[in-house]
């Protein structure tokens, strides 16, 4: 008897086990749908484990697809203010036009995401390009300063090397018409306005400014006595320059 009773165990035991891998599996299979589980109920000695489950007519589904139906409209009617004698034809094409209209703004809304990314990008590449602009504006700058503190310099250098050039050209002038004054006048002017051989018209005038540059640094009376001993040529031409010495300063 204790035998018998046992075997009687482990038989039941063997379909709880077996429906319970069943069940498990036509669960996660995602087949668990109503007209399997009757199938399933119906099956001999285990079908009682099953759930009893109702099954639903097709009569009864069409019916709760129309009061599904009926439900929309009566809602859409309320919400768009439709008019009281649509069918369910009528609606069915609203209610489509509405999803495709919904899906273009759907695709319009990502095309404005993605011209509103491009956007940001294309903003962010001309602040980076400003930027870089700006930090090459500051280099030129810095360049432009740096040529002209050189040409100031330059210049400024140049300034002292032409002061120092006339200092020196005027304390020569000023020997020379010192060395002239220990001389006769007929002498000092053969000394001061001799002449080379082949004498270039640029030479002639350098001559004739050297000379009467020398002659404003000595005495009127010995200038002019000096001036007396030339030519009336020479003198004219060295009277005119002294004057435009005398003015420009």
């Amino acid at each position: 008897m204790r035998g018998f009773v046992t075997v009687i165990g482990l038989l039941t035991l063997a379909q709880w086990v077996f429906v319970g891998l069943l069940y498990g599996f036509i669960h996660f299979q995602d087949k668990d749908s109503p007209e399997t589980l009757a199938k399933l109920r119906d099956l001999p000695v285990v079908g009682g484990y099953f759930p009893k489950v109702k099954l639903i007519s097709e009569a009864e589904k069409e019916r709760d697809r129309s009061d599904e139906l009926r439900t929309r409209r009566i809602e859409a009617q309320r919400l768009y203010d439709l008019p009281a004698a649509w069918d369910a034809e009528e609606f069915e094409g609203l209610s489509q036009s509405l999803s495709e209209k919904g899906e273009s703004l759907d695709k319009l809304a990502r095309e404005l995401e993605q011209r509103r990314l491009e956007i940001e990008a294309m903003m962010a590449e001309i602040g980076r390009r400003e930027t870089a602009l700006v930090v090459a504006q500051a280099r030129l700058d810095d360049k432009a300063a740096s040529i002209l503190k050189e040409q100031q310099e330059v210049q400024a250098t140049r300034s002292a090397l032409e002061n120092t050039i006339d200092e020196v050209e005027t304390q020569s002038y000023k020997r020379i018409a010192k060395l002239l004054a220990g001389i006769e006048a007929r002498g000092a002017q053969e000394r001061l306005m001799a002449a080379p051989e082949n004498e270039t018209i640029k030479e002639r005038n350098v001559r004739f400014d050297e000379a009467a540059r020398i002659l404003t640094f000595m005495d009127v009376e010995q200038a002019g006595q000096i001036i007396t001993s030339m030519t009336p040529t020479d003198a004219a031409l060295v009277i005119e320059r002294m004057k435009s010495l005398s003015t420009g300063r």
